[in-house]
């Protein structure tokens, strides 16, 4: 399995199963995906059949006869650095299971020596706030794919910042913020959310 980098500064995703009896190679150049942000990839095999997926979404699928590897076999995980393929990225986990697993099945570890696990979102998103319309506290969710720096800011209908809800630096996560707008009047308000190059806005309406 391969992620191959185009000029683009977009990715293929290019599989290749070979076996005594025959091979399989899934890759289309029209199924590209944007750099800069993380992506769940998974590769199946199942009753003849290898499947890839992208964030969930089934590429391409094929029939291939396929021995599983033998005791001695080897497995190499990272990038092979030549121009047909360069990769300049990042790994951020790898799982082999019998199961192909959802995005929000791939956890990792907080520290070596815990247990518990956290779930790292596929990307930053700024959702819409609930309720909407609301009086007079709603709130608002957000995810970090990567550490950023965050703010998240309320503006008006002028595009006066009226407040401030989030301005420090956050680990990868998800996060929950409130905002009670008790002293504010009834109209259209914006929340900004910047992290990092991401931004994203939502409207919002407070009635009274």
């Amino acid at each position: 399995m391969e992620i191959r980098q185009l000029t683009s500064q977009r990715w293929l995703l290019d599989t290749y199963i070979k076996s005594e009896p025959s091979n399989l190679t899934l890759v289309d150049s029209s199924n590209s995906h944007s750099s800069g942000e993380w992506h769940h990839v998974a590769l199946t095999y199942k009753n003849g059949i290898m499947r890839q997926f992208v964030d969930c979404v089934e590429l391409l699928s094929g029939s291939v006869t396929y021995l599983p590897i033998d005791i001695n076999g080897k497995t190499a995980i990272g990038a092979r650095q030549d121009p047909r393929s360069w990769f300049n990225g990042a790994i951020r986990m790898v799982k082999v299971t019998k199961r192909a697993l959802t995005p929000d099945q791939f956890t990792v570890p907080i520290e070596a020596d815990v247990i518990d696990c956290k779930t790292f979102p596929l990307k930053s998103t700024l959702s819409q706030n609930y309720p909407n319309p609301f009086n007079p506290t709603t709130s608002i969710n957000y995810s970090l794919h990567e550490n950023s720096f965050v703010k998240l800011v309320m503006f008006d209908m002028l595009g006066r910042e009226v407040a401030t809800l989030v301005n420090e630096e956050k680990p990868a996560g998800t996060y929950n913020v409130s905002w009670n707008a008790a002293h504010f009047s009834s109209g259209v308000y914006f929340s900004r959310l910047t992290a990092g190059k991401f931004t994203q806005i939502k409207k919002m309406m407070l009635i009274k």
